[in-house]
């Protein structure tokens, strides 16, 4: 029984899954100089249309903040960032969580045994 279910279930997500990837096709260009930052998404999301095409003036800022600013962008629009555009942001995190986990692990280690003088 409980093997039937676990199939129902898994059946039903995949078919979830691809029903939710036919309903978004958008199309993305994101062209970047030193100076500025065009961003252009086109397609359907949930069968209503997207149209979105702005300029940035983003001289002075720096690749991180470009990245965030692409973000907020996609979010606002309520489309996924592609994958290949995240790679900062990914880094961004996965260095913040190392570098909380080794804080804790030193501070715990720095508990746990004696000092000696």
């Amino acid at each position: 029984m409980k093997f039937i279910l676990i199939g129902l279930l898994l059946s039903i997500g995949t078919q979830a899954l691809a029903q939710q990837a036919a309903t978004t096709k958008l199309r993305t260009r994101i062209s970047d100089d030193s100076h500025v930052l065009s961003i252009q998404i086109d397609g359907t999301r949930h069968g209503q249309k997207v149209h979105y095409d702005h300029t940035f003036d983003v001289a002075g800022m720096n690749s991180l903040q470009k990245a965030i600013l692409k973000y907020r962008v996609f979010y606002s629009v309520g489309a996924p960032l592609p994958s290949h555009e995240m790679s900062r942001l990914i880094g961004l995190a996965f260095g913040l969580v190392t570098s909380i986990i080794t804080f804790l692990i030193v501070r715990f280690q720095l508990r746990r045994t004696p000092l000696l003088y």
